[in-house]
């Protein structure tokens, strides 16, 4: 694995954690190969096969909310020239007007190189643990 692979996939996932929580969402969308899709959760409205689905999802069930999302001890392996995946331990905080999610898990993702750039093709979110308050 080159250092600077791992630095720029690294700085990646910083930038979408940075352009989520500040709603950046065209930034966001930039950072997402063309053919995108992730799984977020068990609902159909936490699955997305576009990254303009996604964006739009977000757009729709973030819209009154505060977020903090922090990623954590990398694990990645570069595969090839243009791809590679990691797992990354997070945690996140969600306040809406009606509940304050408090959330610990992973993020297994995949990455391909766009023109030049690490873009994220496909992420799967897995939670260990979920704490959910009513406000």
């Amino acid at each position: 694995m080159e250092h600077s692979d791992y630095e720029e996939i690294r700085n990646l996932k910083a930038r979408y954690f940075r352009y989520l929580d500040t709603r950046r969402w065209q930034d966001l969308r930039g950072l997402l190969t063309d053919d995108f899709t992730g799984d977020f959760g068990a609902s159909d409205e936490e699955q997305f096969a576009s990254p303009e689905a996604f964006i739009e999802g977000l757009q729709r069930n973030l819209k009154d909310a505060t977020t903090v999302h922090h990623g954590h001890m990398p694990e990645i392996e570069v595969h090839n020239a243009d791809e590679a995946s990691a797992i990354w331990a997070m945690e996140d905080i969600v306040h809406t007007p009606e509940y304050e999610l408090h959330g610990y898990g992973h993020y297994v993702d995949e990455y391909r190189r766009v023109d030049g750039k690490w873009c994220i093709d496909r992420s799967r979110l897995t939670r260990l643990k979920l704490d959910v308050r009513p406000l």
